[in-house]
């Protein structure tokens, strides 16, 4: 910026600075990816001084190969960002994990119909705000897709906001090559100028067919997460990629091995690069759907929930297997919101000794039936209140 307050490109800056106009030809100006390098042949401490004291944009600071700890501590920063409470929050990378047809892809619809109306994800855990997702479907039919919205968002189904929805379809994807993400990046940018809808969440569904290469090679899958990575910082938006395991194992006597995690199929590289990893596991004896998380980076994210697919009738959606605690577990918890300041499901569970999922389920209720409400998102939590007026006799 000039004194004046207008803005000024680099450019300007050297060619208009009073100190550095004098020595013009000795600073080599270069053009890389948009970005202005200098080189100076000059040690003239003045002359650093003023580059070293102009405040850089966010922009410049995230271009340079080395930030300074200065910069890094500018960078903006805020607590309060999770998008889908105990699920996923921003700039994650977020890996659902799942055999074939176990319901991984309707885990990751539902969680981003959630996220376009900015409504409780299964009807439970917190969403930020309104966000704008754009859905890669690299496998499957587009009727089928329409056909399980229609039948998902039907009458007493979940709501979406169809204008914060872009849908891709692509013939062909291959993030771990050079070509793939220059070709998915111009037309996301494309999307974006034509329409002004800048994706904050994108979902891959499925990793296999959006990667030239195999699973197994380490080289391909370092060469997705470096694109995956650009797209990402490029946007400030996070990802939900969906992924299969391997085929289960079994020990010497022929039972299964339970490999929680380590179960996802190729490259080591895939489970590292996670922020953190959902696995669905189907029952296909009770038709029970857990989801699990045992890898993840902070120690926040839902341990378990148990899903059922609703199927007939209409609509077609995940829901949660309530444990249904008994009238004493909702009356402590309405009577300790009563003389408490604002506290979220997890410490009241911790405090009290009640059991997490079915104080979960009681805040659930009471949210729903407009008994408590959100008073506070501090940090990772989500701190609920009694409603003004609202007494234990509810």
């Amino acid at each position: 910026m000039s004194k004046s307050g207008e803005y000024q490109s680099d450019k300007d800056f050297f060619e208009n600075n009073p100190i550095l106009k004098e020595i013009v030809p000795a600073i080599k100006y270069k053009q890389e990816e948009e970005s202005p390098i200098f080189e100076i042949s000059n040690n003239n401490p003045e002359i650093i001084k003023e580059i070293t004291d102009r405040d850089l944009t966010l922009d410049e600071i995230l271009r340079k190969p080395i930030m300074s700890g200065k910069e890094l501590m500018s960078l903006p920063f805020e607590t309060n960002d999770y998008l889908i409470e105990n699920f996923l929050w921003a700039g994650d990378i977020a890996i659902v994990l799942a055999p074939e047809k176990a319901g991984k892809s309707f885990f990751s619809f539902q969680m981003a119909y959630a996220l376009t109306c900015g409504e409780a994800f299964l009807g439970t855990f917190d969403v930020a705000r309104p966000l704008n997702v754009l859905y890669i479907q690299a496998e499957g039919s587009l009727h089928d897709t329409i056909d399980r919205i229609n039948k998902a968002t039907s009458e007493n189904g979940v709501n979406w906001d169809i204008k914060r929805w872009g849908h891709m379809f692509p013939p062909a994807l291959s993030l771990d090559t050079e070509e793939g993400y220059a070709e998915l990046s111009q037309n996301i940018q494309d999307y974006i100028m034509d329409t002004g809808f800048r994706p904050e969440v994108i979902i891959i569904d499925p990793l296999y067919m959006a990667m030239e290469g195999d699973l197994s090679d380490n080289k391909a899958a370092r060469m997705f997460c470096r694109n995956v990575r650009k797209i990402k910082d490029k946007l400030n938006c996070a990802f939900l990629i969906t992924h299969h395991q391997h085929r289960g194992r079994k020990d010497s006597l022929g039972n299964d091995v339970q490999e929680g995690d380590n179960a996802i199929m190729g490259s080591f590289v895939w489970k590292a690069f996670a922020t953190h990893v959902l696995r669905v596991f189907h029952n296909k004896n009770t038709e029970v759907r857990t989801v699990t998380c045992d890898t993840q980076r902070n120690s926040n994210v839902e341990k378990e929930v148990k899903l059922i697919l609703q199927e007939e009738p209409l609509p077609l959606i995940l829901s949660i297997i309530g444990h249904k605690p008994s009238g004493a577990v909702e009356e402590n918890v309405l009577k300790y919101l009563q003389t408490s300041v604002p506290i979220s499901a997890r410490d009241l569970a911790k405090e009290t000794g009640m059991d997490y999922n079915a104080v979960r389920y009681v805040y659930t209720k009471l949210t729903k039936n407009k008994v408590i409400e959100i008073a506070e998102k501090q940090g990772k939590k989500v701190l609920y209140r009694l409603i003004k007026g609202e007494n234990v006799s509810k």
